[in-house]
């Protein structure tokens, strides 16, 4: 009686780890609109939490939801549409710290046009439409043209938020965005125009990174 009470509980148990070995655990699926919430509520939570006030006519929620939604943006082929940088500073007048906050973000474009080009120049030369030595002349002329580019591309606001502090101070925040296809093109003339100067003929190479649409 007991080998069988035993053989009965090993059966079991074997059966228990069959079944558990076909049953997969499910995949979470990728959830554009519940990963677009949470950023937003995030946003929201934290900027309220910090004292920012929005400067202008909209609210805080409607400027942050704008920001949100252009930094997940993407193209027909699934790459971010726009490039969103921001800025702050401190100070007791208000004109001269926005205009401080809006130039620390400035700064951040011309790093983040290297990275997009460097970008783009790695990605053909993985997918073999670039030689090593075609990436390496390319990129060094983005790195030496990446200021000029940056000046080329206007940037549009998304917001100032105002935080006052202790002394009549205030901390300006801000917000603005570029198009990234605005950037591409910039970056071409540019490119094309200083592998002239040089005598590097890589125009068909300008054309595999930046392809006219």
């Amino acid at each position: 009686m007991k080998n069988l009470l035993r053989a009965g509980a090993v059966f079991a148990m074997a059966v228990t780890v069959l079944s558990s070995c076909g049953t997969k655990t499910p995949e979470k699926k990728y959830d554009p609109a519940a990963v677009r919430a949470r950023a937003i509520e995030a946003s929201i939570k934290q900027n309220e939490d910090e004292g920012y006030k929005p400067v202008g006519a909209g609210s805080l929620e409607m400027y942050l939801i704008d920001a949100i939604d252009k930094k997940l943006a993407v193209d027909d082929k699934g790459a971010n549409k726009y490039m969103v940088v921001e800025g702050e500073s401190n100070g007791g007048a208000y004109d001269a710290v926005s205009e401080d906050a809006w130039s620390s973000a400035k700064v951040k474009i011309a790093g983040n046009i290297e990275t997009y080009v460097v970008g783009l120049i790695k990605r053909q030369t993985a997918n073999n439409k670039l030689n090593q030595e075609q990436a390496i002349t390319l990129s060094k002329y983005v790195g030496a043209n990446k200021q000029v580019i940056a000046q080329k591309v206007s940037t549009s606001d998304i917001y100032y938020f105002k935080k006052d502090l202790p002394g009549g101070q205030m901390r300006i925040k801000y917000a603005g965005y570029l198009d990234y296809s605005l950037v591409a093109k910039a970056a071409k003339a540019q490119l094309k125009q200083e592998l002239q100067k040089e005598a590097d003929d890589l125009s068909d190479e300008l054309d595999i990174l930046f392809p006219t649409k």
